[in-house]
């Protein structure tokens, strides 16, 4: 009796032990996922953020380094002891403030550049120069002032061109180039958030039928793969 009793309460620790580990695993995976949505969504605002980036960058001349409206030189200073702000100095530190935001805009376009690096020789990263950069098919910047190119718009260009055979193969191309840019970025946290990331999940988004009722039209990831080595 006293054996059984040692047996049924060690199975029933074990019983504790698999669930507190089952549930430790599905709280890694929804923190995995939550932070993996994050630095996936931050990939992308960086690949958007690209083409203003180069611009700042190759016309810093255009870059507001000095109070609009202002004179660069300014010289008048508040009478001494009236506890104003010298009008000199507020310049002056106008000045270094967008002296540093410059840098930064620098710095994060040599950042961007050197995660799309690898990849810009495949034929497939047209996908996201003409999606994230608003670059048309030549690679010519479509300007600041044009809204972009609608990803059905991207789809019709690169299936009539040859380089897609669908929006199932765009849509699997877009995730693996994003998810591969973000380990470029971000290393180790950059593929830990990845993990698990499902490329052939299937996405719903809205669309009008025959009669302009709205229904879900299932796109997925799916169809063609990176070529080996392009990862």
């Amino acid at each position: 009796m006293e054996k059984e009793q040692k047996s049924k309460k060690k199975t029933f620790e074990q019983y504790v032990d698999e669930a507190a580990e089952k549930g430790a695993r599905k709280l890694i995976f929804m923190q995995r996922q939550q932070h993996g949505a994050n630095l996936y969504r931050a990939t992308e605002r960086l690949l958007r953020r690209y083409p203003d980036r180069k611009q700042i960058v190759e016309h810093p001349d255009e870059f507001p380094f000095f109070p609009v409206g202002k004179s660069k030189s300014i010289s008048i200073a508040p009478p001494a002891g009236s506890g104003m702000v010298d009008a000199v100095d507020l310049n002056e530190q106008f000045v270094e403030a967008r002296k540093k935001a410059f840098e930064y805009e620098v710095f994060k376009l040599i950042q961007t550049e050197t995660a799309i690096a690898p990849f810009l020789n495949h034929p497939g990263f047209i996908i996201i120069r003409m999606y994230y950069f608003n670059e048309d098919f030549h690679g010519n910047f479509r300007g600041s002032d044009v809204s972009p190119l609608t990803w059905e718009e991207i789809a019709e260009e690169l299936i009539g061109r040859g380089i897609v055979k669908s929006e199932r193969s765009m849509y699997r191309l877009r995730s693996r180039f994003v998810q591969d840019i973000c380990t470029m970025l971000f290393g180790v946290d950059g593929a830990v958030s990845i993990e698990g990331r499902d490329p052939n999940q299937s996405r719903k988004r809205n669309r009008k039928d025959e009669n302009g009722n709205h229904d879900a039209e299932e796109t997925a990831d799916g169809g063609e793969v990176l070529p080996e080595g392009s990862r």
